[in-house]
């Protein structure tokens, strides 16, 4: 555990970041109030200054992949007004999700269509701290028995979509690209 990371934990089912703490690699991370960054064999000790380098790459990768399943999810939100969001895996060998309501074909290509214009457009990605009793929450996509605390990070993909998120997403949907 660092006193301060750049490395993102992961959570809502995106990965944890990968890289290398003191050119060890970093090989997996959780949190458990602390974020504990998993590197095997190395040898550091407690107040020693070490640099830490995220594999830009894999993270950028991810969060291209990330943004990229809020903007489709809320396309096919608009579409399919009852569909649920079950379950997200956002790794570099996988990209997915996992609903829970009727769909075909035909409205997911109406889905990815809308989504394609979004990125078109080049849409902010945009971020804010709200409390959890805020009245801007019943605008939102939330789980709210899954936030811990009395703060909710929301993050807003111009005014299509709002949703309440941990991950690291970009700066603005021409960066998810096709």
């Amino acid at each position: 555990a660092l006193d301060r990371t750049a490395f993102f934990p992961g959570g809502g089912g995106q990965d944890s970041d990968r890289g290398s703490i003191g050119g060890k690699p970093v090989v997996d991370m959780r949190r458990d109030g602390a974020i504990w960054h998993r590197i095997p064999g190395h040898t550091f000790s407690g107040g020693q200054a070490v640099r830490g380098e995220v594999d830009w790459s894999r993270r950028y990768d991810l969060m291209r992949a990330h943004t990229g399943e809020h903007l489709l999810f809320s396309r096919l939100l608009k579409l399919i007004p009852d569909i649920q969001l079950v379950k997200i895996a956002i790794t570099s060998e996988k990209k997915s999700f996992v609903i829970r309501g009727k769909l075909d074909w035909q409205i997911l290509l109406q889905a990815e269509l809308e989504a394609q214009a979004c990125i078109d457009r080049n849409l902010d990605v945009a971020e804010k701290l709200v409390n959890k009793d805020d009245p801007s929450l019943q605008e939102t996509r939330i789980k709210i028995e899954r936030i811990h605390g009395n703060k909710v990070r929301i993050v807003s993909i111009g005014d299509i979509d709002q949703a309440a998120c941990a991950g690291v997403h970009v700066k603005s949907t021409g960066e998810i690209k096709m």
